[in-house]
């Protein structure tokens, strides 16, 4: 009886740990985790054949974009944080999409505001096949057409649809709908790709040939920028050849703060980096009264850190040059002791960004045997973005623009003419005091985002969780809803916590059960171990998927 009793604690515990389930590769030279088997699968293919994290990324990267076609894709933006081991310094790489240059500010303003989100005037100039090409000319080994033959043999053949993956293109069907390419291509007879079908893309095959031979001017310049332009002409949209032809990706400083005996890295101007390293500088300082961080008094206090913080740096927070000044000034030790205080006082009078988990974004990680780097979210914003497919190409468009404030004249995200609306992204890199990797990680989920990132990596490095337990335990995210300060969770919070959180004077609202992963993305991340070797974790709240060896 004792022997059963022992057995039945451990499920219980193991249950409790692990909820929503992860994939964990232990690699000792190199690893990749992605949004798809697949996609992880051509990355690591890359890297076989003598290519350094940067090459597999463009395998990565372009082959995602084949098979989780609703999360990202040549239509969309990109964001490369990459370490370059040899030198132990981080860099940016800022493929973001952009306004046209002659964007009517007040047409825009004026369009209906369905339109203005989720339709073709809410389609900006995409900066993914620019950053990649960035990227792969300051770093890459292999050739750019070598990188990209991956993603042109998934398309060509077919990637595979897997449960979730049926599940995300049948939440955002309707707006697919609304082109006819999107239906022929994607919902093939007018239905939902069968689960363990392949889902052929020939198109984008096409598409990816003329990349890999012409660079990014095979979408910037000719033939499918025509397409584009005119596709998104047709349905409402503001973009010219002009400032397809004129967008250029950008090489940035990253922003960083002091954590844990080391550094913590992600990305700016337009990116949720600088909201997320604000959260981790001041909760680094702080004595946790809970015993974990899913204890009720741990989450009463990050939530008020995490809001305050949020709420700080919405105004700062958008593409123009003082941005990064103004990072600096907010994230330096002054500029973080005030968000503790206001953190202390914090009544939730201000509402913060509200996720409706219509964001579709993929985080992926490469770390190559040298231990470069690359760090990466990309999204068309939206599932399947605005739903526009232009003629021939494949590619869906993304709609970014609804991501710029039309409420506020003055504010650094205020709409303009080729402006980068920002985002809630945020790839991040913690390195040790020797300027070497300690973790990478990531995850899609719109607004939940840096509150996600933050809380796996408060657990895994303040309440020294394993990594896989840190990323599978039950996921929240925190807001105000009509000023209410509100703790948004999956299934499976203690009732006792539930209780002493009301009691705190939070709302709580379980919106999905625990690995839907609809609300709550998945995790991606890559733990550098003592011997050098790789923990990969792969969140399988999505179709993610770790590979190594």
């Amino acid at each position: 009886m004792k022997k059963y009793l022992l057995l039945f604690l451990v499920l219980t515990i193991t249950l409790r740990a692990n909820p929503s389930g992860t994939e964990v590769v232990l690699a000792k030279h190199e690893a990749v985790v992605a949004g798809h088997p697949e996609a992880a699968e051509a990355g690591l293919q890359v890297l076989h054949q003598g290519g350094n994290a940067i090459d597999a990324a463009v395998a990565v990267s372009l082959s995602l974009g084949v098979a989780e076609p609703y999360a990202s894709g040549l239509g969309g933006k990109i964001e490369i944080l990459y370490y370059e081991a040899a030198s132990k310094k981080v860099y940016v790489v800022d493929g973001m999409d952009m306004s046209s240059r002659s964007l009517p500010i007040k047409a825009f303003i004026n369009q209906p505001m369905h339109e203005r989100i989720e339709g073709g005037p809410s389609a900006a100039v995409p900066g993914l096949a620019q950053g990649l090409y960035k990227a792969h000319k300051m770093w890459g080994t292999l050739s750019w057409d070598q990188d990209v033959k991956p993603s042109i043999v998934l398309a060509q053949n077919g990637s595979l649809i897997l449960p979730k993956t049926q599940q995300l293109i049948e939440e955002s069907a309707a707006r697919i709908k609304h082109s006819k390419e999107g239906v022929r291509i994607f919902l093939p007879d007018g239905k939902l790709p069968a689960v363990g079908s392949r889902l052929v893309n020939t198109d984008l095959a096409n598409t990816l040939k003329r990349l890999a031979a012409e660079g990014p001017d095979a979408i910037y310049k000719g033939k499918i920028a025509e397409s584009i332009v005119e596709s998104v002409s047709n349905a409402g949209g503001y973009m010219t050849l002009s400032d397809l032809a004129s967008y250029e990706a950008r090489i940035l400083e990253p922003v960083s703060v002091p954590y844990q005996q080391g550094r913590l890295y992600s990305t700016a101007p337009v990116s949720g980096g600088g909201q997320l390293l604000a959260v981790m500088s001041v909760l680094d300082h702080v004595n946790w009264r809970g015993s974990t961080f899913h204890d009720a008094l741990s989450i009463d206090h990050f939530g008020k850190v995490f809001l305050t913080t949020i709420q700080k740096f919405d105004s700062i927070t958008g593409d123009d040059e003082a941005v990064l000044n103004r990072f600096k000034t907010a994230l330096s030790e002054k500029g973080i002791d005030s968000i503790l205080e206001l953190s202390k006082i914090s009544n939730g009078s201000q509402n913060s960004v509200i996720s409706n988990g219509k964001e579709s974004t993929t985080h992926f990680i490469v770390v190559d045997d040298k231990h470069n780097i690359a760090c990466v979210t990309q999204s068309l914003s939206y599932h399947f973005g605005c739903g526009v497919v232009p003629v021939g190409t494949g590619i869906v468009m993304n709609n970014s623009l609804s991501n710029f404030s039309i409420k506020t004249p003055g504010r650094p995200n205020y709409v303009a003419q080729g402006k980068r609306p920002k985002s809630t992204i945020a790839p991040s890199i913690w390195l040790n005091d020797k300027n070497l990797p300690v973790l990478a990680i990531g995850l899609p989920g719109g607004a939940r985002i840096p509150s996600g990132i933050a809380q796996v990596l408060l657990d895994y490095s303040q309440f020294h969780r394993p990594l896989a337990e840190a990323i599978s335990d039950t996921r929240i995210h925190v807001t105000n809803i009509n000023k209410e300060q509100t703790v948004e969770c999956e299934i499976g919070l203690p009732d006792s916590d539930v209780k002493r959180l009301k009691a705190l004077g939070w709302k709580v609202l379980m919106p999905e059960k625990s690995g839907t992963g609809v609300l709550f993305g998945g995790v991606n991340a890559v733990e550098f171990l003592s011997d050098g070797s790789l923990n990969a974790v792969a969140d399988l709240r999505r179709t993610n998927s770790a590979k190594g060896d």
